[in-house]
């Protein structure tokens, strides 16, 4: 079994955090770990947000190698779960790849 670290992506909104997004982590070798990403579309969804949902979401990008963007409102919270992520598996910057990030 891979290992994975997860976190989920908050937004403050009307006096309230929110989640929207989950950020996922997996150690597919012993030198290198690949980060995903999966975001909830209030507006567009008729569901509130499923966890289970959005892990499945970002496994699910992770494996096909999807190329979409990385939302530029994840970009602050990718650099930090990146440096938690270098921590917990205790690898090299460099050897972490972020999906869908140019």
């Amino acid at each position: 079994m891979q290992m994975q670290l997860f976190e989920y992506v908050k937004q403050y909104k009307n006096h309230r955090n929110s989640r929207i997004g989950v950020l996922l982590a997996t150690k597919i070798a012993e030198d290198q770990v690949m980060i995903s990403w999966s975001k909830y579309h209030a507006h567009k969804e008729k569901f509130p947000f499923d966890p289970e949902r959005g892990k499945m979401i970002a496994e699910n990008r992770l494996v096909a190698g999807c190329h979409a963007q990385v939302p530029h409102s994840f970009r602050k919270q990718i650099d930090k779960f990146t440096d938690r992520v270098r921590r917990y598996f205790k690898v090299d910057p460099n050897s972490i790849t972020i999906v869908g990030k140019n």
